[in-house]
Formats: C-alpha cells, structure tokens, sequence
C-alpha cells in the first residue's frame, strides 16, 4: 500500500493482511522525510516504532505491545541531545524517569509506578545545583520537601500530605536566614506563624 501528496512524494507505505495494517509502516513529510515508522500487527502497533523531527532528527523511540507503550522509551531535542528517557507498562510509565536540559545537565530524576509518580524525586538547576528533594505517593506530593536556592542555599523544607501542604514549614532568605515558620494542616496556615527580616530580627508573630 502507498498513498501520495499532492506534490508527488511520497505520504504512506505499508502492507495489509486480510484487510489490516500488517509488518513496518512509514509516515513521510511532504518534503519526503521520514515522519514515523513501526510496524503493526492485526492493526495494532507492536514493536519497536520511531518519530522523527521534520529536520530529519530522531525526536523518539521505543517499542509498543499490543498498541500500549512497553519497556524502555528515549526522546530527544531537536539538537539531537536527550530530552527524556524512562520505561512504560501497558502504556503507563513505570520505572525511574529522567529527563535532562539540552546542554546535557540532569533536569529531574524519579520512579514511575502504574503512571504515577511514587517514591523520592530530585531536581536541578541548569548549573546542576540541587533545586527540590522530595517524595510522591500515588502522584501526589507526600511528606518532607526540601527546596534550595540557585547558590546553593536553603529556600525551603516541609511536609505534604496528599498534595497539600500538612506540618510544619520553614522558609529561608537567599543569605541563609529564616524568613518564616509555622504549620499547615491540610493546605491551610495553622496555629502560630513567626516572620522575620533579612537579619533574623522577628516582624510578626501570631496565630
């Protein structure tokens, strides 16, 4: 089977069986570079499929089982540098996940399970100062946070319960000192909060 643009070029390649798409696929742009590729089987896709940019650089790969996302997928810049990479099951992601800025630093590393965020997650700044430190349960953010200034410097810690915040907190000024300090309880600022200014002197205080 092919299919045509109106320029001539190529659109479609492929191959039915028994009235189903069947074996390798090709999609192509009107200016004849490969868009997609993978093939099928009884009409679903299965095995190992890439994805193109229109520059003609690789944007992903990875296999599908049964049309669902199976095993390893790597995606990449337009530049050819690795965007993201992680595993999938059943179409879900699963496993740990990392994705990386284009100048090759690590952006943000962390497990998947059943599609959603579970367990310790890391990120960085472009420079690869750490930028937070914390967990997820089921895809929601769970227990104690740690956050840092680009130096290098504390800008927070506290604790999440199902997505919102649940503890006590405490925030930090860029040069090291507290800022603020107080709990929440369910999303909410709870009973007694204390403010300071840059040099540690307490501004307010109260419930």
């Amino acid at each position: 089977f092919t299919r045509y643009f109106a320029n001539g070029n190529t659109n479609i390649t492929g191959h039915y069986a028994q009235g189903l798409k069947d074996s390798v696929w090709t999609w192509y742009t009107t200016s004849g570079a490969k868009d997609m590729q993978g093939p099928f089987q009884a009409d679903l896709r299965d095995g190992v499929w890439k994805f193109w940019y229109p520059n003609g650089q690789l944007s992903s790969t990875g296999a599908f089982r049964a049309d669902q996302e199976e095993g390893e997928w790597v995606y990449f810049y337009e530049g050819g540098q690795f965007w993201k990479k992680g595993g999938f099951h059943e179409g879900r992601k699963d496993s740990t996940w990392t994705t990386w800025y284009e100048s090759g630093q690590k952006l943000q590393e962390g497990p998947y399970q059943d599609g959603m965020e579970q367990g310790e997650w890391h990120s960085w700044f472009k420079d690869g100062v750490l930028k937070t430190v914390g967990s997820f349960e089921q895809g929601q953010l769970s227990g104690l946070w740690r956050g840092w200034f680009p130096n290098g410097q504390a800008e927070y810690e506290g604790s999440w319960q199902a997505d919102l915040k649940h503890g006590p907190w405490k925030l930090y000024y860029e040069n090291g000192r507290t800022q603020e300090e107080g709990s929440y309880a369910e999303g909410r600022k709870t009973g007694r909060w204390t403010s300071f200014n840059t040099h540690g002197t307490i501004i307010s205080e109260g419930a």
